[in-house]
């Protein structure tokens, strides 16, 4: 049996177990199904220096099966010096030739996100994919260039996956043959949180109740401000967030009954879902949220958990039925009060059969099934 192709990934998001997100999931699974995988992703010079004078390099470079991941970091001024940049692209381009060793030309690349385009410049692959989790340009920290890498990308790119309907809607004016993959769940690992032997973690367990749970990175696209309305009108609910606090992002909510508990692993997740009375999402009313499709509404169900939410086109299109919403303080708050209404009901059993959620083991079989059998 022929060897499957090798397969670098080029992601904006380090590899690492607090924030196991879109290309972590897919990338496990193509390692697990027999694809030798390396995982690339930028951090800045200082946090991979202290990382390494911390003696944790362990958190830099490692293994997973099949999968070696490695956080390489920017050369400093390499975003404002051109020459600087260019021997930046050209490092890259150096660690991925020597793991790929001979087997470049059978190589799949995938990119995460479309500022990646100038680092994979022209070097010999099967295949070039471009695997769309965000609407880059909508971030307030986006270079730039940004509109232009991706139009670039897009053009190179051989085959191309979005991750949500309300993302897929722009992309496919520019390329038709644009794959729509909304990103999956893993039932087994999310589902461990309706099962009696998982232990509530005991940072919540005491909390006053109800406890109102969101996990996930804290950014630009949480409406703090709805956030603290809902504290200050309810004091005695306890609103938790888990997740790390992405730089730029000031949450300025004092409320006592507001709780960041930092970042967590993934492995722990399901344990903090069992302690949540209601899941939220309690996104910003943007054009960033506009094209999101939450990971988190399949996973929070899957926890056996109402979920209450601002509205968001795909979950309003894949979930209307289940999930409550609410857009303002007041109607967040009363969503909240109808879904503690609710707690007999089965939530996990809205998944089933439902198109949107697919496994991640299903998204990644039938994204293979597309690339084998496309013709670069």
């Amino acid at each position: 049996m022929p060897a499957l192709p090798p397969i670098v990934c080029i992601s904006h998001l380090t590899w690492e177990r607090t924030l196991f997100q879109r290309p972590q999931q897919i990338m496990s699974r193509l390692a697990a199904r027999g694809h030798d995988v390396f995982y690339l992703s930028k951090i800045s010079s200082r946090r991979w220096l202290g990382q390494t004078l911390r003696g944790r390099r362990d958190l830099n470079r490692g293994r997973e099966g099949r999968l070696l991941f490695r956080n390489s970091p920017w050369i400093p001024l390499a975003n404002r010096i051109g020459v600087i940049h260019a021997l930046d692209e050209w490092t890259t381009r150096r660690a991925i030739r020597r793991w790929l060793g001979e087997r470049a030309q059978d190589a799949i690349l995938w990119l995460y996100h479309p500022s990646f385009i100038s680092h994979i410049g022209r070097l010999p692959r099967r295949h070039l994919v471009y695997d769309v989790m965000d609407h880059f340009r909508a971030f307030k920290q986006s270079k730039s260039g940004v509109v232009n890498q991706e139009d670039l990308l897009l053009e190179q790119a051989d085959i191309v996956f979005t991750g949500g309907r309300a993302m897929h809607g722009p992309i496919a004016e520019r390329r038709s043959d644009a794959h729509c993959f909304p990103s999956g769940i893993d039932l087994d690992h999310f589902g461990a949180a309706r099962e009696e032997s998982t232990r509530i973690p005991s940072e919540i367990r005491d909390l006053s109740r109800p406890v109102l749970g969101y996990f996930g990175a804290i950014d630009e696209r949480l409406d703090f401000d709805l956030i603290r309305e809902v504290c200050c009108a309810h004091p005695t609910w306890t609103v938790v967030f888990l997740g790390p606090i992405i730089p730029g992002t000031e949450i300025a909510i004092e409320e006592p009954n507001f709780v960041w508990l930092g970042p967590k692993p993934y492995a722990e997740l399901p344990a903090f879902v069992k302690g949540f009375d209601v899941c939220i999402m309690p996104w910003a009313k943007t054009e960033l949220t506009a094209h999101l499709s939450p990971t988190k509404t399949p996973e929070y169900l899957a926890g056996g958990k109402p979920v209450v939410s601002v509205r968001i086109r795909d979950v309003e299109r894949d979930y209307g039925d289940v999930v409550l919403f609410g857009d303002t303080p007041e109607e967040f708050a009363a969503a909240v009060e109808r879904a503690l209404t609710m707690r007999g009901r089965d939530w996990a059993r809205a998944l089933e059969g439902r198109e949107a959620a697919r496994t991640w083991d299903q998204i990644v079989e039938e994204m293979m099934g597309i690339i084998e059998s496309t013709t670069s």
